[in-house]
């Protein structure tokens, strides 16, 4: 991939964030980027570090996509249902794993103090995952009935509704012309 910055173009090895959020985009990634996340990862940190970006840098805002560009097999955008549902995931997933974060550095508090709150944040995350599923499948069941996919298509989608195989496509002859 490749970035260009005024004149310059530059090839990326890992990722490049740009805009008026660049510092706190950068700050994001950095903490939670490296070589060894998968695709779905991937997308799922763009996805938080577009929501926090958003929410905190004046003048950043709007709607936002996200593509996923492969070497082999399809490429495309996301759809943004599928982005929402992710990012309202980890909207509620941020404030939860930030209270972990003080309860599991406050020494004030017992041992059993921060398990059973640490117990109380899974059970919640767990809600949240399931919730998220939820939405997925409806996503599914919407793209099959209202956007022409049949079922049979749909499963040789990936979960970003991308096609899991790009079939070579083969050339007209005139008379498949006729």
């Amino acid at each position: 991939m490749f970035s260009a910055i005024g004149p310059a173009v530059i090839q990326e090895h890992s990722y490049r964030t740009l805009g008026i959020g660049f510092y706190l985009a950068e700050f994001l990634a950095d903490r939670m980027f490296h070589r060894a996340l998968s695709l779905h990862q991937c997308v799922i940190l763009a996805a938080y570090v577009l929501f926090q970006t958003k929410a905190h840098i004046d003048g950043c805002g709007g709607e936002s996509d996200i593509a996923i560009i492969r070497n082999d097999g399809s490429s495309g955008r996301i759809d943004s249902a599928v982005v929402n549902a992710i990012t309202d995931n980890l909207s509620s997933i941020d404030a939860e794993v930030g209270s972990l974060l003080l309860t599991n550095a406050d020494l004030d508090l017992t041992d059993e103090e921060v398990k059973d709150r640490a117990a109380h944040v899974l059970s919640y995350l767990d809600m949240l995952r399931e919730k998220q599923k939820q939405d997925m499948e409806t996503w599914k069941q919407f793209r099959g009935l209202y956007m022409g996919s049949p079922a049979s298509l749909m499963e040789e989608a990936d979960s970003y509704g991308l096609p899991k195989e790009i079939k070579p496509s083969t050339p007209q002859t005139s008379e498949d012309q006729q």
